[in-house]
Formats: structure tokens, sequence, C-alpha cells
């Protein structure tokens, strides 16, 4: 890869419209699937907002009001979690060589980490 993230910003892959959008199997077997009209994979990429994070920049949440500093201050998530973030936040970025789907968010636009069981 060669993207870095500066200062506060974290680097997500984003979900696949398929990764995202699942058919139960229950449903696969009764052939159910997602259909969608070609060309609209720019609509469902731009309303994305779950991801796996891939980078974190060195200043991400490191606000003293945010606790910064202090004692039990840890992190909201870290590299490899899977991470739910505001819609329409940040910039998308598509790799030229593999065509692999990026959003540049910043630090604060991370809503959620699902934890997995």
């Amino acid at each position: 890869m060669k993207y870095k993230c500066p200062a506060h910003r974290i680097l997500v892959k984003i979900k696949s419209f398929d990764e995202q959008f699942k058919v139960s199997d229950d449903l696969k077997k009764l052939g159910f699937k997602i259909a969608h009209e070609t060309g609209q994979e720019d609509f469902v990429r731009s309303g994305t907002d779950q991801g796996t994070v891939i980078q974190i920049g060195p200043l991400a949440w490191k606000v003293s009001s945010w606790g910064y500093g202090t004692d039990d201050w840890q992190p909201w998530c870290k590299v490899g979690d899977e991470i739910i973030f505001a819609k329409y936040a940040g910039k998308i970025v598509i790799d030229p060589d593999d065509g692999t789907v990026y959003m540049a968010i910043n630090d604060e636009d991370v809503i959620l980490v699902i934890e997995k069981e």
C-alpha cells in the first residue's frame, strides 16, 4: 500500500456492495439475491459507512478534552477493527493498482467499533 495517514486521519477499507448487503443463507436457498442497476456502484459507495481500519494517523484521538494524557485514556479503535463511521464523512480513495476502495476519515467520525463474538 502506498498511502500514509497524516495527523488525525484514519484509513478505512470499505466493504464492497456484496459484503455490505448480504443475503441470508436461507434466502439464498430460495434463490434470493441483492440486485442493483449497473453503474450504481458509485452511489452505493458514497453512502458507505462501514469498513475495516487499515491505518491510523499518529495524532488520532490525542486531544486533551477527549481524555488524552490521563491514565485511563485509550484510542477508540485499532488497526484491524471493523467500524461504523459517520455517513458521508471523509474522502473516497480508489487504489489504481487493484481497485480497492478506501475512505480517509477523521478520528472523530468513528461512531462504533463492531466487536466480534
